[in-house]
Protein backbone atom coordinates (compact mmCIF):
# COMPACT_ATOMS: atom_id res chain seq x y z
CA UNK A 1 0.00 0.00 0.00
CA UNK A 2 2.97 2.31 0.65
CA UNK A 3 3.46 3.29 -2.97
CA UNK A 4 0.04 2.40 -4.37
CA UNK A 5 -1.06 5.91 -5.35
CA UNK A 6 2.36 6.76 -6.78
CA UNK A 7 2.23 3.56 -8.84
CA UNK A 8 -1.26 4.38 -10.15
CA UNK A 9 -0.17 7.86 -11.23
CA UNK A 10 3.08 6.74 -12.83
CA UNK A 11 1.53 3.89 -14.80
CA UNK A 12 -1.30 6.14 -15.93
CA UNK A 13 1.13 8.51 -17.64
CA UNK A 14 1.75 5.92 -20.35
CA UNK A 15 -1.93 5.13 -20.87
CA UNK A 16 -3.51 6.49 -24.03
CA UNK A 17 -7.22 6.00 -24.59
CA UNK A 18 -10.59 7.43 -23.70
CA UNK A 19 -9.06 10.30 -21.72
CA UNK A 20 -7.51 11.78 -24.85
CA UNK A 21 -10.78 11.38 -26.76
CA UNK A 22 -12.69 13.16 -24.02
CA UNK A 23 -10.31 16.11 -24.08
CA UNK A 24 -10.67 16.45 -27.84
CA UNK A 25 -14.41 15.85 -28.12
CA UNK A 26 -15.71 17.91 -25.17
CA UNK A 27 -15.82 21.69 -24.75
CA UNK A 28 -13.33 23.06 -22.20
CA UNK A 29 -12.94 26.62 -20.94
CA UNK A 30 -9.21 26.15 -20.35
CA UNK A 31 -6.29 25.26 -22.62
CA UNK A 32 -6.48 21.48 -23.00
CA UNK A 33 -2.71 21.41 -23.51
CA UNK A 34 -2.44 22.18 -19.79
CA UNK A 35 -4.53 19.12 -18.87
CA UNK A 36 -2.87 15.78 -18.12
CA UNK A 37 -4.43 12.41 -17.46
CA UNK A 38 -2.78 11.41 -14.21
CA UNK A 39 -5.02 8.49 -13.25
CA UNK A 40 -6.32 5.62 -15.31
CA UNK A 41 -9.87 6.11 -14.06
CA UNK A 42 -11.81 8.67 -12.09
CA UNK A 43 -12.13 7.70 -8.43
CA UNK A 44 -8.81 5.82 -8.46
CA UNK A 45 -8.20 8.25 -5.60
CA UNK A 46 -11.42 7.74 -3.60
CA UNK A 47 -13.21 10.69 -2.00
CA UNK A 48 -14.48 10.36 1.58
CA UNK A 49 -18.27 10.58 1.50
CA UNK A 50 -19.06 9.72 5.11
CA UNK A 51 -16.36 11.34 7.23
CA UNK A 52 -15.98 10.18 10.81
CA UNK A 53 -14.44 12.23 13.60
CA UNK A 54 -12.67 11.78 16.89
CA UNK A 55 -12.25 14.03 19.89
CA UNK A 56 -8.83 15.32 20.88
CA UNK A 57 -8.54 12.75 23.68
CA UNK A 58 -9.24 9.94 21.19
CA UNK A 59 -6.63 11.02 18.63
CA UNK A 60 -3.52 8.82 18.78
CA UNK A 61 -2.36 9.09 15.17
CA UNK A 62 -1.01 12.66 15.08
CA UNK A 63 2.42 14.16 15.73
CA UNK A 64 2.84 17.83 16.62
CA UNK A 65 4.45 18.71 13.26
CA UNK A 66 1.85 16.89 11.13
CA UNK A 67 0.13 19.35 8.80
CA UNK A 68 -3.63 19.86 9.09
CA UNK A 69 -6.39 21.96 7.59
CA UNK A 70 -8.66 23.92 9.91
CA UNK A 71 -12.06 24.75 8.40
CA UNK A 72 -15.14 26.59 9.58
CA UNK A 73 -17.76 24.12 8.37
CA UNK A 74 -21.19 25.71 8.68
CA UNK A 75 -20.18 27.42 11.91
CA UNK A 76 -18.25 24.50 13.40
CA UNK A 77 -14.46 24.34 13.46
CA UNK A 78 -13.17 20.98 12.19
CA UNK A 79 -9.62 19.68 11.74
CA UNK A 80 -8.50 17.59 8.75
CA UNK A 81 -5.08 15.87 8.88
CA UNK A 82 -3.30 16.22 5.55
CA UNK A 83 -1.80 12.73 6.05
CA UNK A 84 -5.36 11.49 5.40
CA UNK A 85 -6.20 13.98 2.66
CA UNK A 86 -3.26 12.99 0.46
CA UNK A 87 -4.94 9.60 0.01
CA UNK A 88 -8.40 10.99 -0.76
CA UNK A 89 -8.17 14.67 -1.79
CA UNK A 90 -11.92 15.26 -1.36
CA UNK A 91 -14.29 15.11 1.59
CA UNK A 92 -17.99 15.50 0.91
CA UNK A 93 -19.25 17.14 4.10
CA UNK A 94 -22.98 17.68 4.70
CA UNK A 95 -23.19 20.74 2.45
CA UNK A 96 -19.53 21.58 1.92
CA UNK A 97 -16.64 20.11 -0.04
CA UNK A 98 -13.13 20.03 1.43
CA UNK A 99 -10.44 19.61 -1.22
CA UNK A 100 -6.70 19.10 -1.06
CA UNK A 101 -4.65 18.87 -4.25
CA UNK A 102 -1.67 16.74 -3.28
CA UNK A 103 0.52 17.57 -6.28
CA UNK A 104 0.15 21.34 -5.77
CA UNK A 105 -0.36 21.43 -2.00
CA UNK A 106 -3.45 23.65 -2.34
CA UNK A 107 -6.64 23.40 -0.32
CA UNK A 108 -10.09 24.90 -0.38
CA UNK A 109 -13.67 24.55 0.78
CA UNK A 110 -16.77 25.02 -1.41
CA UNK A 111 -20.43 25.00 -0.58
CA UNK A 112 -21.49 22.11 -2.84
CA UNK A 113 -25.06 23.17 -3.57
CA UNK A 114 -25.72 24.42 -7.11
CA UNK A 115 -29.17 25.58 -8.21
CA UNK A 116 -30.64 23.89 -5.14
CA UNK A 117 -28.95 20.56 -5.91
CA UNK A 118 -26.33 19.13 -3.58
CA UNK A 119 -23.52 17.76 -5.71
CA UNK A 120 -21.36 14.82 -4.71
CA UNK A 121 -17.80 15.24 -5.95
CA UNK A 122 -15.12 12.74 -6.89
CA UNK A 123 -11.49 12.93 -8.00
CA UNK A 124 -11.28 12.88 -11.79
CA UNK A 125 -8.57 11.27 -13.87
CA UNK A 126 -7.29 14.70 -14.96
CA UNK A 127 -5.21 17.54 -13.57
CA UNK A 128 -4.84 21.13 -14.79
CA UNK A 129 -1.20 22.22 -14.52
CA UNK A 130 -0.90 19.40 -11.93
CA UNK A 131 -3.77 20.90 -9.93
CA UNK A 132 -6.78 18.84 -8.94
CA UNK A 133 -9.69 18.52 -11.37
CA UNK A 134 -12.75 17.02 -9.74
CA UNK A 135 -16.07 16.00 -11.20
CA UNK A 136 -19.61 16.01 -9.90
CA UNK A 137 -21.51 12.73 -9.96
CA UNK A 138 -24.77 14.34 -11.07
CA UNK A 139 -23.68 15.74 -14.44
CA UNK A 140 -20.01 14.57 -14.65
CA UNK A 141 -19.02 18.20 -15.19
CA UNK A 142 -15.35 18.85 -14.47
CA UNK A 143 -14.29 21.44 -11.89
CA UNK A 144 -10.94 23.13 -11.25
CA UNK A 145 -9.92 23.49 -7.62
CA UNK A 146 -7.73 26.55 -8.08
CA UNK A 147 -10.12 28.33 -10.45
CA UNK A 148 -13.14 27.44 -8.27
CA UNK A 149 -15.32 26.84 -11.30
CA UNK A 150 -16.47 24.20 -13.72
CA UNK A 151 -14.25 23.98 -16.78
CA UNK A 152 -16.25 21.46 -18.83
CA UNK A 153 -19.67 19.86 -18.96
CA UNK A 154 -23.19 20.94 -18.04
CA UNK A 155 -21.98 23.44 -15.43
CA UNK A 156 -19.17 24.91 -17.54
CA UNK A 157 -18.13 28.36 -16.20
CA UNK A 158 -20.30 27.98 -13.09
CA UNK A 159 -18.39 29.41 -10.13
CA UNK A 160 -18.47 27.93 -6.65
CA UNK A 161 -16.97 30.61 -4.36
CA UNK A 162 -13.94 29.36 -2.50
CA UNK A 163 -14.09 29.49 1.30
CA UNK A 164 -10.64 29.76 2.83
CA UNK A 165 -9.27 27.05 5.07
CA UNK A 166 -6.24 27.44 7.30
CA UNK A 167 -3.20 25.20 6.95
CA UNK A 168 -1.09 24.80 10.07
CA UNK A 169 0.44 22.00 12.10
CA UNK A 170 -1.24 19.79 14.66
CA UNK A 171 0.45 21.49 17.61
CA UNK A 172 -1.16 24.83 16.76
CA UNK A 173 -4.54 23.39 15.79
CA UNK A 174 -5.02 21.31 18.93
CA UNK A 175 -3.97 24.24 21.15
CA UNK A 176 -6.27 26.69 19.42
CA UNK A 177 -9.26 24.36 19.02
CA UNK A 178 -9.11 21.56 21.62
CA UNK A 179 -12.84 20.85 21.25
CA UNK A 180 -12.83 20.60 17.45
CA UNK A 181 -13.70 17.25 15.83
CA UNK A 182 -10.68 15.69 14.08
CA UNK A 183 -11.07 13.61 10.93
CA UNK A 184 -10.61 9.95 11.83
CA UNK A 185 -8.34 7.44 10.11
CA UNK A 186 -11.36 5.12 10.22
CA UNK A 187 -12.31 6.05 6.67
CA UNK A 188 -13.48 2.69 5.42
CA UNK A 189 -10.36 2.39 3.23
CA UNK A 190 -7.21 0.40 3.92
CA UNK A 191 -4.47 3.04 3.74
CA UNK A 192 -1.15 3.51 5.52
CA UNK A 193 -1.92 7.05 6.65
CA UNK A 194 1.41 7.43 8.44
CA UNK A 195 3.23 6.93 5.13
CA UNK A 196 3.38 9.77 2.59
CA UNK A 197 2.51 8.01 -0.70
CA UNK A 198 4.55 10.19 -3.07
CA UNK A 199 8.07 9.51 -1.81
CA UNK A 200 10.25 12.62 -1.70
CA UNK A 201 7.94 14.66 -3.96
CA UNK A 202 7.48 17.44 -1.40
CA UNK A 203 11.21 18.08 -1.11
CA UNK A 204 12.35 17.57 -4.70
CA UNK A 205 12.09 20.03 -7.58
CA UNK A 206 10.88 17.32 -9.96
CA UNK A 207 7.27 16.66 -10.94
CA UNK A 208 5.40 13.37 -11.16
CA UNK A 209 3.21 14.47 -14.08
CA UNK A 210 4.30 16.52 -17.09
CA UNK A 211 4.32 20.27 -16.41
CA UNK A 212 4.74 23.17 -18.85
CA UNK A 213 8.15 24.51 -17.83
CA UNK A 214 7.29 27.86 -19.42
CA UNK A 215 5.19 28.51 -16.32
CA UNK A 216 8.10 28.08 -13.91
CA UNK A 217 9.13 31.25 -12.09
CA UNK A 218 12.53 31.08 -10.42
CA UNK A 219 11.94 33.90 -7.96
CA UNK A 220 11.16 31.25 -5.33
CA UNK A 221 11.93 27.55 -5.00
CA UNK A 222 9.59 25.32 -6.98
CA UNK A 223 7.87 23.78 -3.96
CA UNK A 224 8.37 26.55 -1.47
CA UNK A 225 5.33 26.78 0.76
CA UNK A 226 3.47 30.05 0.26
CA UNK A 227 0.11 31.69 0.79
CA UNK A 228 -1.35 32.89 -2.51
CA UNK A 229 -3.90 35.70 -2.15
CA UNK A 230 -5.85 35.48 -5.39
CA UNK A 231 -7.63 38.28 -7.21
CA UNK A 232 -9.27 38.17 -10.62
CA UNK A 233 -6.01 38.80 -12.47
CA UNK A 234 -3.42 39.39 -9.74
CA UNK A 235 -1.92 37.18 -7.05
CA UNK A 236 0.05 38.29 -4.00
CA UNK A 237 2.46 35.79 -2.46
CA UNK A 238 3.66 35.47 1.11
CA UNK A 239 6.30 32.81 1.77
CA UNK A 240 6.29 30.86 5.00
CA UNK A 241 10.10 30.91 4.90
CA UNK A 242 10.12 34.72 5.05
CA UNK A 243 8.04 35.06 8.20
CA UNK A 244 9.92 36.34 11.26
CA UNK A 245 11.29 33.62 13.50
CA UNK A 246 9.19 34.66 16.49
CA UNK A 247 6.23 36.89 17.24
CA UNK A 248 3.11 37.32 15.15
CA UNK A 249 3.54 38.99 11.77
CA UNK A 250 0.74 41.39 10.81
CA UNK A 251 0.84 43.74 7.85
CA UNK A 252 -1.57 45.73 5.71
CA UNK A 253 -1.74 45.18 1.96
CA UNK A 254 -3.87 45.89 -1.10
CA UNK A 255 -5.06 43.49 -3.80
CA UNK A 256 -6.90 44.88 -6.79
CA UNK A 257 -7.89 48.05 -4.88
CA UNK A 258 -9.19 46.08 -1.88
CA UNK A 259 -7.60 46.72 1.51
CA UNK A 260 -6.54 43.57 3.30
CA UNK A 261 -4.22 42.53 6.09
CA UNK A 262 -2.14 39.41 6.52
CA UNK A 263 -1.30 37.69 9.79
CA UNK A 264 1.12 34.84 10.30
CA UNK A 265 3.50 33.10 12.67
CA UNK A 266 6.48 31.03 11.56
CA UNK A 267 6.79 28.80 14.64
CA UNK A 268 3.03 28.25 14.83
CA UNK A 269 3.07 27.60 11.07
CA UNK A 270 0.20 29.63 9.63
CA UNK A 271 -0.57 32.59 7.38
CA UNK A 272 -4.07 33.99 6.90
CA UNK A 273 -5.54 37.03 5.16
CA UNK A 274 -8.64 39.14 5.77
CA UNK A 275 -10.38 42.19 4.34
CA UNK A 276 -9.82 45.31 6.41
CA UNK A 277 -12.75 47.29 7.77
CA UNK A 278 -12.41 51.04 7.08
CA UNK A 279 -11.43 52.97 10.18
CA UNK A 280 -10.43 49.86 12.10
CA UNK A 281 -6.84 49.06 13.04
CA UNK A 282 -5.61 45.56 13.89
CA UNK A 283 -2.88 44.60 16.35
CA UNK A 284 -1.29 41.17 16.96
CA UNK A 285 -1.90 39.41 20.27
CA UNK A 286 0.90 37.12 21.41
CA UNK A 287 0.62 33.79 23.24
CA UNK A 288 -3.16 33.71 23.44
CA UNK A 289 -4.32 31.04 20.96
CA UNK A 290 -6.87 30.88 19.48
CA UNK A 291 -6.79 34.71 19.72
CA UNK A 292 -4.16 36.11 17.35
CA UNK A 293 -5.15 39.78 16.90
CA UNK A 294 -7.52 42.45 18.18
CA UNK A 295 -8.80 45.80 16.96
CA UNK A 296 -9.22 49.32 18.27
CA UNK A 297 -12.93 48.67 18.88
CA UNK A 298 -12.21 46.05 21.52
CA UNK A 299 -12.79 42.92 19.42
CA UNK A 300 -10.60 39.83 19.73
CA UNK A 301 -10.20 37.53 16.71
CA UNK A 302 -9.14 33.93 16.28
CA UNK A 303 -7.14 32.28 13.48
CA UNK A 304 -10.27 32.07 11.33
CA UNK A 305 -11.19 35.75 11.74
CA UNK A 306 -14.05 35.04 14.14
CA UNK A 307 -14.75 37.58 16.88
CA UNK A 308 -14.56 35.59 20.13
CA UNK A 309 -14.88 38.58 22.46
CA UNK A 310 -15.90 42.21 22.09
CA UNK A 311 -18.78 44.31 20.78
CA UNK A 312 -18.96 42.35 17.49
CA UNK A 313 -19.03 38.94 19.18
CA UNK A 314 -20.24 36.19 16.84
CA UNK A 315 -19.27 37.90 13.58
CA UNK A 316 -16.49 36.82 11.20
CA UNK A 317 -14.23 38.90 8.99
CA UNK A 318 -14.61 38.50 5.24
CA UNK A 319 -11.62 37.10 3.40
CA UNK A 320 -10.08 37.44 -0.05
CA UNK A 321 -9.69 34.15 -1.88
CA UNK A 322 -6.44 32.61 -0.68
CA UNK A 323 -4.73 29.22 -0.74
CA UNK A 324 -1.62 27.79 0.81
CA UNK A 325 0.32 25.76 -1.73
CA UNK A 326 3.56 25.14 -3.57
CA UNK A 327 4.95 28.22 -5.28
CA UNK A 328 5.11 26.68 -8.75
CA UNK A 329 1.33 26.42 -9.17
CA UNK A 330 0.50 30.12 -8.90
CA UNK A 331 2.48 31.36 -11.97
CA UNK A 332 0.72 28.63 -13.96
CA UNK A 333 -2.58 30.44 -13.37
CA UNK A 334 -1.56 34.09 -12.85
CA UNK A 335 0.71 36.25 -14.99
CA UNK A 336 0.69 39.20 -12.60
CA UNK A 337 2.21 37.99 -9.33
CA UNK A 338 3.69 40.17 -6.60
CA UNK A 339 5.94 38.55 -3.98
CA UNK A 340 6.02 40.27 -0.61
Amino acid sequence: MKNSILFIICISIIIIGCGTDLLQDQEWSVNINDIEQGLRNRDDIPAIDNPRYKTLSEVDYMNDQDQVLVANVNGDIKIYPIKILVYHELINESNELISYSTLTGTSSMWRRIVDGVRLDFGVSEFTLNNNLIMYDQTTTSFWSQLLSRSISGTYINTVLPSINVLETHWATAKTAYPDAPVLSIDTGFARAYDVYPYGDYREERDFILPFNMDYLDNRLLTKEKVLGILGDSTAIIYSYDDLPESDIFLTEDIIEENNIFVVGHKNQNYIASFYSTPGVTYTPVENALPIVFNDNLGNQYDLMGRVLAGPDLGTTLDTPKAMTGYWFIFPAFYENIEIR
